[in-house]
């Protein structure tokens, strides 16, 4: 009799949601599509699933696509699974959305003057970080340097051109 009692009880236990946690896969390419799938244990089963951007709310259903995504989407993402008993949520996932450089600039120090060198500095957003820089003098097809900074000795308009594993840019 108490062995069916237990058995009985065992399988009309009531609980909040617990287990709680999101499944993402591979890297994340600004410009693709991302799935986000909140995965938890709930009985009685989930009613509400919920996804929070930071402390926003951003969503409900048990997956949630961002579709094109861009590096203003990335964050501290988190889902919250709901049921009559309680609720639960999940440890936050970081989004590290990936994106070739963009906004490339160059910057000068010193006043420009004929006849003495300015310092440029070429800079840019990107993520991963730029991996290489080359600096060009305009109507010159071979690169006159390298590296972030630049010291031209000559007049002329100079522009870079940066580039990580996901493309290049050049400066305007």
């Amino acid at each position: 009799f108490w062995n069916f009692l237990l058995f009985f009880l065992s399988l009309n236990y009531l609980d909040s949601p617990n287990n709680v946690f999101i499944s993402l896969s591979g890297e994340i390419v600004e410009g693709s599509s991302v799935n986000l799938t909140c995965i938890c244990d709930a009985n009685p089963p989930v009613e509400t699933y919920t996804w929070f951007n930071g402390t926003t709310s951003v969503g409900k259903g048990k997956t949630f696509t961002i579709s094109k995504i861009r590096s203003e989407d990335s964050g501290e993402y988190k889902c919250m699974c709901s049921n009559k008993v309680g609720h639960q949520n999940s440890t936050s996932v970081t989004l590290n959305v990936l994106y070739p450089p963009k906004n490339v600039s160059i910057s000068s120090s010193g006043e420009k003057v004929e006849g003495i060198s300015v310092n440029l500095t070429c800079s840019s957003d990107s993520n991963p970080p730029v991996e290489t820089y080359t600096w060009f003098k305009e109507n010159e097809t071979s690169p006159v340097g390298s590296g972030q900074s630049y010291r031209a000795l000559q007049s002329g308009l100079y522009y870079c051109e940066v580039q990580n594993k996901l493309g290049s840019e050049r400066s305007a």
